[in-house]
């Protein structure tokens, strides 16, 4: 990540890698005005001309910006605010601390019958609660439920 423009660098302090993906990257951040941990989640706009999966890549960023400050459920990932920097469109988001249930696959890793009932119910609650905003999921999967240690879950990547 090459972010130059100084106003974003002094405002928020890049402290590591998180994750990254098709769209972009994440990135542990810390918010020097708010002064609390925050993630970043980082797309390269170039990206979004490619001429194969440009428009869909497009609409996919277009969706998720737009969730900045609309969605409000403990447990779906908190956006603060959304934006575009140097070449960078940006997301602040809530910082979760844990993993996702995506290391709960593998059959050696498998969580008990009653947390996987729990946590079923509780993403049912935030889908139930989101789509009553209007809004729906379309991507839901275990990579895309973070647990925090206190067994919280949290959706992301709307």
């Amino acid at each position: 990540m090459m972010i130059r423009d100084d106003a974003f660098r002094s405002r928020f302090e890049i402290r590591r890698e998180l994750g990254h993906g098709g769209m972009g990257e994440v990135h542990l951040a810390h918010d020097t005005y708010m002064q609390r941990e925050v993630a970043i989640k980082l797309t390269h706009l170039k990206a979004l001309d490619d001429p194969q999966d440009g428009q869909r890549l497009r609409r996919l960023w277009l969706n998720e910006t737009r969730l900045a400050g609309k969605l409000h459920h403990p447990y779906i990932v908190e956006i603060y605010e959304s934006g575009v920097v140097d070449e960078y469109g940006y997301l602040v988001m809530e910082y979760v601390e844990g993993g996702t249930l995506k290391q709960y696959t593998a059959r050696d890793k498998l969580m008990d019958f009653e947390s996987v009932i729990e946590i079923i119910y509780k993403v049912c609650r935030a889908l139930d609660y989101a789509n009553r905003q209007g809004l729906l999921h379309r991507d839901i999967k275990p990579a895309n439920v973070m647990l925090m240690p206190d067994r919280t879950v949290k959706i992301t990547d709307f």
